[in-house]
């Protein structure tokens, strides 16, 4: 069985409480640190980055794609300034409902990410398969990282296989990975630990970059950069805000075309200057100043002075780059005439209600007081019943008979007239109850459900034992039609009852299985089911729901307490 050899953190893992020591002491090797979100910065990557090295982990870096202009540039350059490596990896995660082609996408950051390290992609198994070309990457040396919480990947380097439970002190979620071997080994030497000057600005080592998209890292402005050593030292020339001077292109300027310029039209006579000032010699000055008397003013002597704050306990403005401003922070809408989610425990959602249409009222129940039962038929005979009378001589035919006395052939006719007038009473009577009952259900149908229900309020059952958990089989799954009438609990993987988290928050992918909870009744030879799901180990509470009828489900709807 794999076992975890890799972690990956990012802002969700505070690294004030994250047990380094302990997950290394479980056998992981290694950390893959998210380094930016979109256009943001990850404010816990330095933290991260620094306690791997200080542990002595492997670690490489992660880029989560939101779909931003300048996004990729932003990523490559952020990693260089993280000190990324050209033999170290930077993934490209995509993941989310993002439109567009994925496969093209991810290209455009590979050709250029592809330039400074290595090129990763993390990306669960479901639209893995179903947007990627597998061998395309592969010729490509694409570092396949694949998330599937259930089972091993088909293709793939690094396996996340989990996102459940913690190192030591540390309880939280973290995510669990699986690397084959060497994948992500790489020299341990920091780059650049001993810079050398280009000996020519287009050699192999130092591409120069000109009016590039870049970041600069002195005052965090985005805009277009040149740099004479592939990005080693940057200088910003045009951003959204201007044009970028700086003292060394000035002094150029200076020297080569303005200086002489300025020396020239600055040749002017003293004389023939008009309206100038009266100037006092230095001499004169001094004789003057020698003459004043000022006294010597003392701070402490000075009455009235305004108070000089103190500085301890304030922090200082790069203290302050991880916080936003209150003006920054969304207002909260006003949530007065809403209910907590601790105040809904009693009550039950419409969708967890069974489907009542095919139900009758008591008022469109026909009154059967002047009806007989099927009992009361019992001495009675159908129509079908009767023998054939046609075969029977009439009195007419008998009147000339011999030996058959009169009075016998009067008690057979009477006899036989009164069979068929109580048949044809009892045809009427059972015609007449077939039709009124043609739409409701018959007597032993309500006799069972009146039994049914009187066990279920009857001491016969124990109230208030819980049912149990079938926590036996994850993998398999079951028709509506095959659940027996009542409740049933149970736990099963959430990818075999066709639940894909990855169209959701990262928040909730955590989890891979849910407690199933499936409600069934029978009614009118129909099967109808309520299943509902309650996904295990996300960050988030997440439920399912879903309905189903006789050998059919339909599909599943998500319901949240959180937006």
């Amino acid at each position: 069985m794999r076992q975890a050899n890799w972690i990956d953190v990012s802002r969700f893992q505070n690294p004030n409480d994250f047990d380094y020591e302990a997950a290394k002491k479980a056998g992981i090797v290694g950390i893959i640190i998210r380094a930016t979100s979109g256009l943001s910065l990850d404010i816990h990557v330095k933290e991260h980055l620094a306690n791997a090295k200080r542990y002595g982990f492997k670690w490489h870096l992660y880029h989560d794609w939101e779909g931003h202009a300048g996004e990729v540039e932003f990523a490559i350059k952020t990693a260089q300034d993280l000190g990324l490596s050209s033999n170290q990896v930077l993934f490209f995660d995509m993941e989310g409902t993002h439109a567009g082609n994925w496969s093209a996408i991810f290209e455009g950051f590979r050709q250029k990410a592809g330039q400074h390290f290595k090129v990763g992609l993390y990306i669960s198994e479901s639209p893995y398969q179903e947007r990627f070309n597998d061998n395309q990457l592969q010729a490509e040396h694409v570092v396949r990282w694949i998330a599937n919480y259930s089972k091993e990947p088909k293709n793939y380097d690094i396996w996340q296989m989990s996102g459940a439970g913690g190192f030591g002190k540390y309880t939280l979620d973290v995510d669990r990975d699986y690397a084959k071997d060497g994948i992500l080994d790489y020299a341990t030497s920091k780059p650049n630990d001993n810079p050398k000057t280009p000996t020519s600005p287009m050699t192999e080592a130092y591409r120069p970059i000109v009016l590039d998209y870049g970041y600069d890292r002195e005052t965090g402005v985005y805009g277009r950069v040149c740099s004479p050593d592939n990005g080693q030292t940057t200088k910003i020339y045009f951003t959204a805000y201007g044009i970028v001077w700086h003292q060394d292109d000035v002094n150029v300027l200076w020297d080569n075309f303005l200086k002489n310029k300025v020396t020239s039209a600055m040749s002017i006579d003293w004389d023939s200057i008009q309206n100038k000032p009266t100037f006092v010699a230095p001499g004169e000055l001094e004789a003057r100043l020698d003459k004043l008397s000022v006294p010597t003013i003392k701070w402490a002597d000075i009455e009235d002075k305004p108070v000089i704050p103190s500085t301890d306990g304030l922090v200082s403005k790069s203290e302050l780059s991880g916080y936003a401003k209150l003006s920054q922070i969304p207002k909260m809408p006003d949530l007065s005439g809403y209910a907590t989610t601790a105040m809904l425990v009693d009550y039950v959602k419409r969708t967890e209600l069974p489907d009542f249409t095919q139900f009758a009222k008591r008022s469109d129940i026909p009154s059967i007081a002047n009806l007989v039962n099927k009992a009361e038929l019992d001495n009675y005979a159908k129509k079908e019943d009767l023998p054939d009378f046609s075969q029977f001589a009439t009195k007419a035919d008998l009147s000339s008979s011999s030996g058959v006395k009169q009075s016998d052939l009067d008690k057979v006719r009477a006899t036989a007239e009164s069979a068929l007038s109580n048949a044809k009473k009892a045809q009427s009577t059972a015609d007449a109850n077939s039709s009124k009952f043609d739409y409701y259900v018959t007597a032993e149908t309500l006799d069972g459900f009146e039994g049914a229900v009187s066990d279920l309020l009857s001491n016969k059952a124990d109230r208030n034992e819980l049912p149990s958990i079938h926590t036996g089989d994850l993998h398999t799954t079951k028709k509506p039609s095959d659940y027996s009438d009542g409740f049933s609990y149970e736990v099963k993987a959430l990818s075999d009852l066709g639940i894909d988290l990855t169209k959701y928050d990262k928040s909730v992918q955590n989890g891979w299985i849910g407690l199933v909870k499936s409600e069934r009744v029978s009614i009118f030879n129909m099967v109808y089911v309520t299943q509902t799901v309650r996904v295990l180990g996300s960050y988030r509470p997440s439920t399912f729901i879903r309905n189903g009828s006789n050998d059919t489900w339909y599909p599943f709807e998500l319901l949240n307490t959180w937006s």
